[in-house]
């Protein structure tokens, strides 16, 4: 369902140009683009400007609701199945388990790659324990994904 305004706003684009001979702007790329752009100061392409305006709540809105639906689905989806399987059942821990996945997958996939995790592992403030984490990895790593605690069937 949040994907269908991507569908939308890519059908518009692609087919107003054939209809109509000239791109006609899209009525959901406000969900997708900054919206009001201004004149640089300094007349350069390379130096966009933008002033507030309500499109600027429309892009918001759709954000928090696309990226909370991509954190539920991450959690619910990928880190309970992962806990359930390696035999957690309570439901804090669940809950606890799924928040530490996200958070790893948001820092090593969304925000820095492998500099997320490094970020993970070695601050000093975190509450996330990533010795795990690392131990696993370095197993892996080191057997070649050949270790025989890893010949379970996923």
């Amino acid at each position: 369902m949040l994907l269908l305004p991507i569908f939308l706003h890519n059908i518009w684009t692609i087919f107003t140009t054939l209809i109509l001979s000239r791109h006609s702007p899209s009525p959901f790329s406000p969900l997708f683009f900054i919206s009001h752009p201004t004149p640089s100061p300094t007349d350069d392409s390379s130096d966009p400007r933008y002033r507030k305006g309500w499109f600027d709540l429309v892009f918001l809105a759709y954000h928090i609701v696309f990226f909370s639906f991509v954190r539920q689905t991450v959690i619910y989806r990928i880190c309970y199945p992962i806990a359930q399987y390696f035999g957690i059942r309570k439901e804090g821990k669940l809950t606890r388990f799924g928040e530490q996945g996200y958070a790893i997958a948001y820092f090593s996939f969304l925000v820095h790659g492998v500099c997320g995790s490094c970020h993970i592992s070695r601050h000093g403030g975190t509450t996330v324990n990533t010795s795990g984490l690392v131990r696993l990895l370095s197993i892996v790593l080191a057997s070649n994904l050949t270790h025989p605690s890893l010949d379970r069937e996923w």
